[in-house]
């Protein structure tokens, strides 16, 4: 989902405001350029609390 994301030149997740908030003198033309060859890694780690279905 993150690679369809960088392909289509958005930033859904606001990974382009937490970089901004990391670095300093921040480059929103460069960020804009880059973001999408920036290989992206997810982790995740999910505990299942429930199942069914919600109303």
């Amino acid at each position: 989902m993150v690679t369809m994301f960088q392909e289509n030149h958005i930033d859904p997740l606001a990974l382009g405001d937490h970089a901004k908030s990391k670095t300093r003198n921040f480059d929103q033309k460069h960020w804009e350029e880059t973001y999408p060859d920036i290989p992206i890694e997810v982790d995740l780690d999910i505990e299942m609390i429930q199942t069914g279905i919600a109303e």
